[in-house]
């Protein structure tokens, strides 16, 4: 909901990684419209970025009004950052060029409960099993006052067939989840340095 309005609504979406047209885009909801049940506006499909990956999550600000939407650039070391507030959704992005150029962005892109950490899912590498690849979670700080990225750590899985997609955090903010094509994993994000947090992870679900 646009902060500070009792019936204004964005929705924004990004394209699948399969589609041959990739996008970010959002569209305004106006919930008074259609005798109460709600209609999008003239503001519908509106690009924002025609470079964005298929990931996208939202923000609290830290003021606990405003919100941050972040999506992805793909095939790039970009993330953008953009703010809804009360004068509607800003399409200038703060850029963030962090972390490494992915080549393949599906997968989920998750922000935890606390809004201080950031997490996505990616596979790395060919796009078929004909050669191993890496399969990697980009893990982040998230600064939610500024919208700033800082503490890069990767989190590797060297498995053949496996394909990270799925990241989750706990309700503590303090547990990540994350899921291959068979199992689901936990890190400790209380671990002090990154290969701790990488040394942490334990298999807790297999063969989903």
């Amino acid at each position: 909901k646009m902060p500070d309005t009792a019936n204004i609504y964005y929705i924004f979406t990004t394209d699948a990684i399969s589609q041959t047209s990739k996008g970010f885009h959002y569209s305004v909801v106006d919930m008074n419209l259609d005798n109460g049940k709600g209609m999008v506006t003239s503001s519908k499909n509106i690009s924002v970025d025609t470079a964005a990956a298929e990931k996208l999550c939202v923000v609290g600000h830290q003021n606990g009004n405003d919100f941050w939407v972040v999506t992805k650039v793909d095939e790039a070391d970009t993330y953008k950052v953009y703010l809804l507030d009360s004068n509607g959704f800003d399409t200038s992005a703060i850029v963030n060029n962090i972390g490494s150029a992915i080549n393949l962005s599906s997968g989920y892109l998750k922000a935890s409960p606390d809004g201080k950490r950031i997490a996505g899912a990616y596979n790395i590498g060919p796009t078929s099993y004909a050669a191993f690849a890496d399969h990697v979670i980009e893990l982040f700080d998230f600064n939610n006052s500024n919208g700033v990225f800082s503490n890069y750590v990767s989190l590797l899985d060297h498995s053949y067939y496996s394909k990270f997609y799925g990241v989750e955090f706990s309700p503590s903010s303090n547990i990540l989840y994350a899921s291959d094509n068979d199992n689901i994993y936990q890190y400790d994000l209380l671990a002090p340095t990154a290969a701790a947090i990488n040394a942490s992870r334990k298999k807790i679900a297999a063969g989903i």
